[in-house]
C-alpha cells in the first residue's frame, strides 16, 4: 500500500477562487521497535539488542549536545534549538512566563536527496472533511451504568473535536429519543442540552441531562460547524437509556 493524498478546503482564498491545501494519510505507523525489527530483518550481523543500544546511545548523544546549545547535522535530519513567543524590544530578556524553548527539525540532505528522486509513491484518497467524533460515555452519578441517561445528573462524553460555538443554536449536545419504553417509534424531535463544560482539549464536554426526559432510548449526538457554515454531526454508537 502507499500513502495517499488528500485535499481540503482552505481557510484562504486566491481573490476570490477557492484554494485547497493537501494532507498525507500514511498506510502505517511504526514505533522505534518497528524500526528495529526492520534493521534486524535487513541486517543480519547485528543483533536487536545491539541496535537498541546504538540507538538510545544516538538519542542521548544528541540531547545532550543540544541542551549544551549545540546544532546537530545528520544526514537524516537537522537539530537545533528554538525559541517561541513574543519579545517586547531588542533588549528584551527570555522570560519563562511568555517565552518557550523547544527543538526544531528539518530535513537533511539524505532524506531531502531521496524525497527529491521521486522514490515517494502517493496515490490520490478521497478527501475526508472533518466531524465530531463521540468515542464513549460516562454517567458521573454515583454507581449508575454508562448505558443510562440520569436525569438533572452529569454525564461525559469523550472524542475529538468536540468543541462547539454555544451562542449557535444549531451547535451543541442533542438527544434524540428513538423509541419510547413500550419500544414503540417516538417522537425525534431533538432535545439540545443547555447545561455544559467543554474542556480545553477539544476532546471532553459534561453535561447535565435535562429534567423531565421522557423514558426510552436516546441518539446522543454532538453537532458543530466546521468553517462559517458546514454543520456536521457526530454520533454515540450506542443509544442510551433513560428509565
Amino acid at each position: 500500500m502507499t500513502a495517499e493524498i488528500r485535499l481540503k478546503k482552505s481557510n484562504y482564498k486566491a481573490g476570490e477562487e477557492e484554494t485547497y491545501h493537501a494532507t498525507i494519510k500514511h498506510n502505517e505507523t511504526l514505533t522505534q521497535e518497528d524500526v528495529l525489527d526492520e534493521m534486524e530483518w535487513h541486517n543480519s550481523t547485528l543483533t536487536k539488542t545491539d541496535m537498541r543500544a546504538f540507538l538510545e546511545s544516538h538519542e542521548r548523544t544528541i540531547i545532550r549536545a543540544l541542551l549544551k546549545g549545540k546544532r546537530v547535522v545528520t544526514n537524516l535530519v537537522h537539530y537545533q534549538l528554538s525559541a517561541k513567543g513574543t519579545f517586547t524590544d531588542e533588549n528584551d530578556q527570555l522570560d519563562e512566563t511568555r517565552h518557550t524553548i523547544c527543538a526544531s527539525v528539518s530535513q537533511g540532505p539524505g532524506l531531502r536527496q531521496a524525497i527529491n528522486n521521486k522514490t515517494v509513491t502517493l496515490k490520490r484518497g478521497q478527501s475526508v472533511q472533518p466531524v465530531p467524533r463521540l468515542d464513549s460515555y460516562t454517567n458521573l452519578h454515583n454507581s449508575d451504568p454508562n448505558t443510562l441517561l440520569t436525569p438533572t445528573y452529569n454525564g461525559r462524553l469523550d472524542g475529538d473535536k468536540l468543541r462547539f460555538d454555544p451562542a449557535d443554536p444549531e451547535q451543541g449536545v442533542f438527544l434524540i429519543l428513538r423509541a419510547d419504553e413500550t419500544g414503540l417509534l417516538a417522537d425525534r424531535t431533538p432535545i439540545r442540552v443547555t447545561d455544559y463544560v467543554q474542556a480545553d482539549s477539544n476532546r471532553t464536554v459534561i453535561f447535565r441531562v435535562p429534567d423531565g426526559l421522557a423514558s426510552g432510548a436516546y441518539r446522543v449526538e454532538v453537532r458543530r460547524r466546521f468553517g462559517k457554515t458546514r454543520l456536521a454531526t457526530g454520533t454515540l454508537q450506542n443509544p442510551l437509556v433513560v428509565t
